[in-house]
């Protein structure tokens, strides 16, 4: 299922996905979401875990050194207009920690595993001092959430700074007119479909585009928002709706953020042990396809002890 040809990736080197059919974010909504920023412009989006810690893409991190990464807080403003407009960033970043998962063809240079599936898409950034703003949002960690949730047909929220519609690949469109980005925007999505470690959201009224990539996919648990996971790639052009887009299932990798950014809660042992499950059983096997159905497998068999 996974990526074979992340063909947005292949075509925009720093690229990233942003808010198709979306609505602008107030100044006081979700301001754990901010902009990844290199000199003045948005690259990337990610969503502060606590004051210290960024989760975000790890594609976003591709022949970028960490201390040339700057993190913005805010609305955002329209950058597509002109050169001289630019997100006046806050906070530096300290460090980058790198899922494990993730294999770079050199040190600083390209993934060369992006397409495997069994990369974990995700990073975390480390600032130097403490973000100021006043709420961060939780991980999907609850098996059940995890179940009810993330089915087929459900929406989450996806909120960026990304491009609002594609960049003149596809036939002319409404949708796609009058493009621009650097503005925090949101978005309902639909569920298309889930693996073990990825959500598909492919749907052609709503969708992440360029720059977005690294931003968060809320759900709404009984009132509060959790972070279900992290805009990752796309098989297709924007909106397109008919190829895989792929989202990193923040559950998947609780065990790993725990251990960056000590983001733990009472699920995280638990989803340590599936996550060694699998990589023990599945991981060794040489087809693609193998592997998927016998983590797919151990994934179906660990959330079904959770539901009654």
């Amino acid at each position: 299922m996974l990526i074979r040809v992340v063909l947005t990736y292949l075509i925009f080197t720093a690229s990233s996905f942003a808010i198709v059919g979306g609505e602008l974010v107030g100044a006081k909504d979700y301001e754990s979401v901010v902009a990844l920023v290199r000199r003045g412009k948005a690259f990337c989006t990610g969503v502060a875990l606590s004051q210290n810690h960024i989760l975000t893409a790890a594609h976003c991190l591709e022949s970028k050194k960490a201390h040339t990464i700057k993190v913005y807080t805010g609305a955002g403003k329209d950058l597509s207009n002109t050169r001289d407009y630019k997100l006046n960033a806050q906070y530096s970043v300290k460090k980058a920690f790198i899922h494990p998962s993730v294999k770079f063809q050199f040190p600083g240079g390209p993934i060369e595993n992006l397409a495997d599936v069994r990369t974990v898409d995700l990073a975390i950034l480390e600032l130097w001092n403490p973000l100021r703003i006043p709420r961060y949002y939780s991980l999907l960690t609850n098996p059940v959430d995890v179940y009810n949730y993330l089915r087929p047909g459900n929406l989450t929220t996806a909120v960026g700074y990304g491009y609002t519609g594609e960049l003149g690949f596809l036939p002319y469109e409404e949708i796609h007119d009058d493009v621009s980005y650097g503005q925090k925007r949101k978005a309902q999505i639909p569920v298309y479909g889930t693996s073990f470690n990825y959500l598909d959201m492919r749907n052609k009224e709503t969708d992440t585009c360029y720059v977005d990539s690294g931003g968060p996919i809320f759900v709404d648990v009984n009132g509060k928002r959790k972070i279900a996971a992290i805009v990752s790639a796309s098989l297709g052009f924007c909106a397109e709706g008919k190829y895989a887009t792929l989202y990193a299932l923040t559950y998947h990798a609780a065990c790993w953020i725990n251990d960056v950014a000590g983001v733990e809660d009472e699920f995280t042992d638990s989803l340590c042990d599936r996550e060694y499950r699998i990589e023990s059983k599945c991981f060794h096997l040489k087809d693609e396809d193998e592997i998927l159905r016998c983590a797919n497998g151990i994934s179906n068999d660990f959330l079904s002890q959770f539901i009654e």
